[in-house]
């Protein structure tokens, strides 16, 4: 059974069209990459399967059950929202810690809530998952007191024990410099390497290269070409494609 099926799925914004009949699907395991130029309605995308906004059309399939349809999703209670969003795990651009909880209490926040939550098993999972990004001595310093790679691999490691269907990465290195950015990309291979199912929008062509299974190129708020990594990257099928990837490799 698919883990991910999008069907149909459009956003438009007062008349503006952001992006438009978005149809793919995912297996368990599987790594996407999301890339396009900016202003292809990566990010919009992306929001929207996490239910951080609505989409004006279109259906949501997560392993199999109802995640959104456009037509039912206002009838829908908060806490139903929620309880959806919960399968799909994000992790922003700016990190969005928050900056009065050490990196140990942000990474509890979100599962502490839950009704009957283990507390002394949620911190050791917790702990757990800052030893597995590298971070296990840093679980009592504020954000402030961590780099911005540090702040981003805490980032991951709280949607982490929420344990999501799908792990979702929204240019997870575009507010860092090439250094920090090398070590939050190694958690996210790491993360790939033990089949997490992950999605992720970047502008971080040859690392989307080595860790995706499937490319999804965007372009002008439509899906212009989906192939496996090694296909899209040697021999693109569309024009626009081709000329998108000229234009990274003369940068």
């Amino acid at each position: 059974m698919k883990v991910l099926e999008v069907k149909n799925l459009s956003k438009t914004i007062d008349g503006t069209v952001i992006f438009k009949d978005a149809n793919f699907d995912m297996e368990k395991g599987e790594v996407i990459c999301i890339i396009g130029s900016s202003g292809s309605g990566k990010t919009t995308l992306l929001r929207c399967l996490n239910l951080l906004e609505v989409a004006s059309t279109g259906t949501i399939f997560v392993d199999g059950n109802e995640y959104f349809d456009y037509k039912s999703f206002a009838k829908l209670k908060d806490e139903e929202i929620r309880n959806r969003q919960l399968q799909l795990g994000l992790v922003f651009q700016n990190f969005n810690l928050f900056p009065q909880y050490t990196a140990l209490e942000n990474i509890l926040l979100a599962p502490s809530l839950r009704k009957g939550s283990n507390k002394e098993q949620l911190k050791n999972d917790a702990l757990n998952l800052l030893d597995q990004v590298g971070l296990k001595d840093k679980a009592n310093l504020y954000p402030h007191q961590l780099s911005g790679g540090q702040q981003q691999r805490v980032a991951i490691a709280r949607a982490l024990i929420l344990n999501p269907e799908i792990l979702c990465f929204d240019e997870p290195t575009s507010a860092l410099d090439p250094e920090l950015t090398v070590e939050v990309l190694k958690v996210i291979k790491d993360l790939a390497s033990k089949n997490k199912t992950m999605i992720i929008v970047t502008h971080e062509m040859s690392f989307a290269r080595e860790v995706s299974n499937k490319i999804i190129f965007m372009d002008n708020g439509e899906i212009v070409e989906i192939s496996d990594s090694s296909t899209f990257f040697t021999a693109p099928r569309t024009e626009r494609a081709k000329k998108f990837l000229s234009n990274y490799k003369n940068n």
